[in-house]
């Protein structure tokens, strides 16, 4: 089983985020976002500017995973992460 490799660590955060491989169309990407957090994370999860996934973590580090879907290939997946201590943190991949 392939290891997750570390994103992004954000400055004046604990917050980072972790992948298993930049996000392919018609594939299921898998993240988590780990930190050294007292209060729930919010993470919003966009395709082209479009919401496609939004939730809580209670309990952090938060595994997370969403179907890239067909035909988005060339677009865009950004992850918004709101985080007490920074405010909204985000990382933008470009869909294989």
């Amino acid at each position: 089983m392939p290891n997750y490799t570390r994103i992004h660590s954000y400055e004046n955060s604990s917050i980072e985020l972790w992948t298993f491989d930049d996000p392919v169309e018609g594939e299921l990407f898998k993240y988590k976002i780990t930190g050294n957090k007292k209060e729930p994370m919010k993470t919003t999860i966009f395709i082209n500017d479009n919401i496609v996934n939004s939730n809580k973590c209670e309990d952090p580090p938060c595994h997370e995973e969403i179907m890239i879907p067909p035909n988005s290939r060339g677009t865009t997946l950004k992850i918004n992460i709101i985080d007490s201590d920074v405010g909204n943190i985000e990382h933008v991949f470009k869909i294989k």
